[in-house]
């Protein structure tokens, strides 16, 4: 689930690695912010949060994603949700922020991902002032709301693909014999692969692979985001004032919008809380 441009961006580290070069191993950083909110207008940003203080936390997905972290760099989607876990469990975290500019990533672990923020317990928003491309809408699709910055790259690309390399030929050009035996009873193992190698014919990683990963990735937004253009899904890419015409996102702001919106969210469901125990209270006498 990534646009033409995020798996480009990738094949210099593919190239580096068959050319032998050494891979070095990047420290996993953790990209949070924490803004505080203390009632006032506006919220600041803060290094080292106090127990005492109200925060709005900022997570931001900046690189393609992946299910596990990489020894590049970026954090996967499952450390991801342990951090958002660690923030729904914290009384002084009023809600979040996901400040995303994503080409998309791999389809492993997106749905479930997805889910999460979908469920997720606290006011969540999503911002962008970049790019949101496929897997990337995965991730910003079920926020509680969705702002896109006018100035923004371009929004879309939502659909899966696979790209297929052959590096056999390499591995050939330097000696190697390269031979696939396969038990009786597994005549069905690899099966796309065989087909795609043996005959150039990608029908079964279609039908096996390739649709009902974009089949779930359809029905999850259309749940996620009732009411969008059913055009999207083609894989067409638009931008910023045609992704909120279309329904992919709520509308175009600014971070601090963003923001505003958290507190608001914030501030309904405390007073939907307030007046619940109420009537329950009332209820009871």
């Amino acid at each position: 689930m990534i646009s033409d441009s995020g798996k480009t961006s990738l094949i210099p580290h593919l190239i580096s690695i068959l050319k032998g070069n050494e891979i070095q191993e990047v420290k996993s950083e953790i990209p949070v912010l924490y803004m505080q909110y203390d009632g006032e207008e506006d919220v600041l940003q803060s290094s080292e949060p106090n127990q005492t203080s109200q925060y709005i936390t900022v997570l931001s997905i900046k690189t393609p994603l992946y299910k596990y972290d990489q020894m590049c760099g970026p954090i996967g989607t499952r450390s991801m949700t342990k951090i958002l876990k660690d923030w729904e469990a914290n009384d002084n975290i009023i809600g979040v922020v996901l400040d995303i500019d994503c080409p998309g990533g791999q389809v492993s672990g997106l749905a479930e991902f997805a889910d999460f923020i979908y469920n997720y317990s606290k006011p969540i928003v999503s911002y962008s002032d970049g790019l949101v491309a496929s897997g990337g809408l995965y991730v910003a699709g079920p926020t509680d709301y969705c702002i896109i910055n006018q100035y923004a790259d371009f929004v879309g690309s939502l659909g899966t693909m696979l790209t297929y390399v052959d590096l056999e030929g390499i591995l050939i050009k330097d000696g190697a014999v390269i031979k696939d035996i396969y038990a009786t009873n597994s005549s069905r193992k690899n099966e796309e692969n065989r087909l795609m190698k043996d005959e150039g014919n990608p029908s079964l990683y279609l039908k096996n692979i390739i649709d009902p990963a974009r089949e779930q990735f359809v029905a999850d937004m259309n749940k996620f985001r009732p009411g969008m253009d059913p055009e999207v899904f083609d894989g067409a890419v638009y931008k910023p004032s045609e992704a909120v015409d279309k329904k992919l996102f709520d509308q175009l702001g600014t971070i601090k919008d963003a923001f505003d919106k958290v507190i608001e969210l914030s501030n309904s469901k405390k007073s939907n809380n307030s007046n619940s125990n109420t009537n329950t209270m009332q209820t009871k006498q």
